[in-house]
C-alpha cells in the first residue's frame, strides 16, 4: 500500500502473531498503487515493511503480486532480495523470470474442496 511501511509492518504482526514452524513466511500482497503515490515512494514504503516484518520473524517475506505490477512497478533492490509469488494466468511461464513461486490458476479443481482455488507452484 501506499501508507507507511512500518505502520503497515506493526499492524501485520500484531494481526498474526507467531508462526508455527510448517507455516510459510509472511506475505505482502501489493497490486495496486493509491493515487498521488511515486513508485519511488510505494517501493520505499514496501522497503520498510520487508525490513521491518523480516526482523520480527527471522525470515525474509514473500511478495506477492502480478506479473506486470513486478516487472513495471517493484524495484530491482527488491526483486533481487525478496521473493517474488507471481499470479500470472492462462500462459505457459510467467514474462517475469524473478519468480519464486507462480500462482498460475484460480479455478483449479480439488479433492476435498467444494469450488475452484488458486493453485501455485515453487520454482
Amino acid at each position: 500500500s501506499s501508507r507507511d511501511g512500518e505502520l503497515q509492518a506493526k499492524n501485520f504482526i500484531a494481526t498474526v502473531g507467531s508462526l508455527r514452524h510448517s507455516d510459510l513466511p509472511p506475505v505482502l500482497d501489493i497490486e495496486t498503487i493509491h493515487r498521488g503515490c511515486t513508485y519511488k515512494l510505494l517501493n520505499e514504503r514496501m522497503l520498510q515493511w520487508l525490513k521491518a516484518v523480516e526482523a520480527h520473524y527471522g525470515c525474509k517475506p514473500i511478495i506477492y503480486t502480478s506479473d506486470s505490477f513486478a516487472r513495471d512497478i517493484i524495484s530491482e533492490e527488491i526483486k533481487k532480495g525478496y521473493p517474488i509469488w507471481i499470479a500470472h494466468y492462462e500462459v505457459e511461464t510467467p514474462i517475469n523470470k524473478d519468480w519464486t513461486y507462480w500462482q498460475f490458476t484460480d479455478r483449479a479443481h480439488v479433492y476435498g474442496m467444494p469450488g475452484p482455488v488458486d493453485l501455485s507452484i515453487r520454482k
